[in-house]
């Protein structure tokens, strides 16, 4: 269901937005959705993070890695509320938010918002 539904925006982001994008801009894209068929990525939830950037975040915010407390996703709240605008002490915020309220109309609001995001340009990027 989720590869559906992942395919499915993927699909109508492509199609309102009304251009192709580079070969390499669409190649970067299938690792991710690859990731979520196998189940090691969800749709929503944190971004990852690379694990030497938990350990140095851990050091001066304190409980970054309880991000690790669920499956991270191809979006999230920070990412429709700043993306790479926001400083990791910030993303920490919108991150143990969605966490604790998360729920199937929360994950709904967020992937909304991503489109809105990627195919108007509306919100963060």
């Amino acid at each position: 269901l989720a590869a559906v539904v992942v395919c499915g925006i993927y699909v109508v982001i492509y199609l309102l937005d009304g251009s192709a994008g580079s070969a390499q801009d669409e190649a970067d894209e299938l690792p991710q959705l690859w990731n979520i068929l196998k189940g090691e990525l969800s749709i929503v939830g944190p971004r990852p993070e690379r694990e030497c950037f938990y350990k140095e975040f851990e050091t001066y915010i304190h409980g970054f890695s309880n991000r690790l407390k669920v499956k991270p996703g191809l979006t999230g709240l920070a990412q429709v509320n700043g993306g790479y605008d926001l400083k990791p002490e910030e993303k920490i915020v919108f991150d143990m938010e969605y966490i604790r309220e998360r729920s199937v109309w929360i994950d709904l609001g967020i992937i909304l918002k991503t489109v809105g995001v990627v195919v108007f340009g509306r919100g963060a990027k």
